[in-house]
């Protein structure tokens, strides 16, 4: 006896017929593919939304940053520093000393008589986030430095560095 001629499905036929049946399995027959897919796209636009609800809630906490006007003590206790609003951006002049001293150690031999109380020593520029960045004088050494300062709502970190940054000082300022 002959057997009937049976032709053998290729894999994309497989694929098909699982596909097929797999669909009506989970209910997705004619009609219903488009509302499985509405529903997963719905997902996705609730994701989305919770992300930007979220995102919106926490930029107004991080957009305010510190009030960083007002005065500072340094490490020591020694020296008092005002910062201020200027046209350069943030200013910091010398307003009290423990033991007031000239400007003997400025390279320019003719302010060596001038007092260090009322110096501009701090000029910043904002770079955001509540960081600045500008040149400090070091009123010790007679020195101007690279600077980078970063507030937070109770204190200044101010850092002076020389050869492009590759030899960092820092000290904290507490807020007066």
């Amino acid at each position: 006896m002959k057997r009937p001629f049976v032709p053998i499905p290729d894999q994309f036929q497989l694929y098909k017929l699982r596909r097929t049946e797999t669909n009506r399995a989970n209910g997705v027959g004619i009609g219903n593919h488009n509302a499985s897919r509405r529903h997963e796209l719905f997902g996705i636009q609730k994701v989305i939304f919770s992300l930007l609800l979220a995102g919106s809630l926490t930029t107004g906490a991080v957009a305010q940053e510190p009030k960083i006007t007002g005065t500072y003590v340094n490490e020591s206790g020694g020296t008092k520093v005002r910062l201020s609003e200027c046209d350069a951006g943030i200013c910091g002049t010398i307003v009290w000393m423990k033991n007031p001293v000239n400007d003997v150690n400025n390279p320019d031999a003719s302010k060596h008589d001038r007092p260090v109380v009322g110096l501009q020593a701090v000029t910043l520029k904002s770079t955001g986030s509540g960081a600045y960045t500008g040149s400090l004088y070091d009123t010790e050494s007679g020195k101007t430095y690279a600077g980078k300062a970063k507030f937070s709502e109770q204190s200044v970190e101010l850092s002076g560095c020389v050869l492009g940054g590759l030899i960092c000082k820092s000290s904290i300022w507490r807020r007066d």
